[in-house]
């Protein structure tokens, strides 16, 4: 069952209709003077091509000296044009009625003055002057070019107003985490310390030699360190590539490569998935993810025996 909530407020289709009927009868105007709706004279043809349009101009605009009309006839052609396919579409929708509306009326008046207003009712010119007007007071710019350029800047502003918050604390966590990482690269125990709490929590999976949880910067085998340092003599090995998947709040999500060269020149490469919490501004706890831990298994069994 489709909701009315989904099919949009009843002004939308009001607006969608002002749109389709101003632009329509300002685009079938223009084509009339052209002649494709038939030459002059035929049935329903008001003009049939420019030089009738042009003499009509000239008497809804008794002022304006002959050598002026042409200029005349080519603004009105062209701005009934643009305006007519701009309200159809739906682009600058506001803007594009309201300058319909004017030009309606400015219409509707030379044809009082040139042939009476009666043909300016007869034809609703006045009519269709409010229903520019009209639509330009809807502000409703469902089904156009408009919504799809609300929308898109909408999102902007969205991941604009996204990355202004996490400027702060999730910006700053995530340079912490950077942080340690280069610190592990470099082997710097000092620094590593300060970054992290005392009783920082590792979660590690449980089938690797230093699986489970531990607390703290444990030194006493077996760590992580006490594997892996020996296996990464060079800085190809020791190099992680963190990059930062995420953040929200105190928790930052990072993509990481442990790498390795076993004493037989076997080397692993495997990505990690971790997920860190910090907590004033040092690391809390962490939570590691291995991809294939049945590889790194197999890894440290190997690098173990070549030994």
């Amino acid at each position: 069952m489709v909701s009315r909530r989904s099919l949009g407020p009843p002004s939308a289709y009001v607006a969608l209709f002002l749109r389709l009927a101003l632009g329509g009868t300002f685009l079938s105007a223009v084509s009339d003077r052209f002649g494709i709706w038939g030459p002059a004279g035929s049935p329903n043809v008001a003009w049939g091509d420019l030089g009738h349009f042009a003499a009509y101009a000239a008497t809804l605009n008794p002022w304006a000296p002959a050598s002026v009309v042409p200029a005349i006839v080519w603004f009105v052609t062209v701005a009934e044009t643009c305006l007519g396919v701009a309200v159809i579409v739906g682009l600058f929708t506001r803007q594009s009625a309201l300058a319909s509306g004017v030009l309606l009326f400015l219409f509707a008046l030379g044809m009082t003055v040139g042939t009476g207003v009666k043909s300016a009712l007869n034809a609703s010119v006045f009519s269709a002057s409010a229903a520019a007007f009209a639509l330009a007071a809807l502000r409703d710019s469902k089904w156009s070019v408009d919504a799809l350029r609300e929308k898109s800047y909408t999102g902007k502003v969205a991941i604009s107003t996204k990355e202004s918050l996490m400027s702060r604390t999730e910006h700053a966590n995530m340079r912490v985490i950077l942080e340690i990482f280069s610190a592990i690269e470099r082997r710097d125990q000092q620094r590593l310390v300060q970054l992290c709490h005392a009783d920082v929590e590792f979660h590690w999976p449980p089938v690797l030699p230093y699986g489970g949880i531990s607390r703290g910067l444990k030194t006493e085998p077996p760590n992580w360190g006490h594997t892996w340092i020996p296996l990464q003599p060079a800085d190809a090995e020791r190099k992680m590539d963190p990059r930062i998947v995420a953040a929200s709040g105190d928790e930052v999500v990072v993509l990481w490569r442990q790498r390795g060269i076993s004493p037989g020149g076997d080397r692993l490469d495997s990505p990690v998935l971790a997920l860190y919490e910090i907590r004033d501004g040092k690391l809390a706890r962490a939570q590691m993810f291995y991809f294939d831990p049945t590889a790194v298994v197999d890894f440290l069994t190997t690098a173990k025996t070549a030994a």
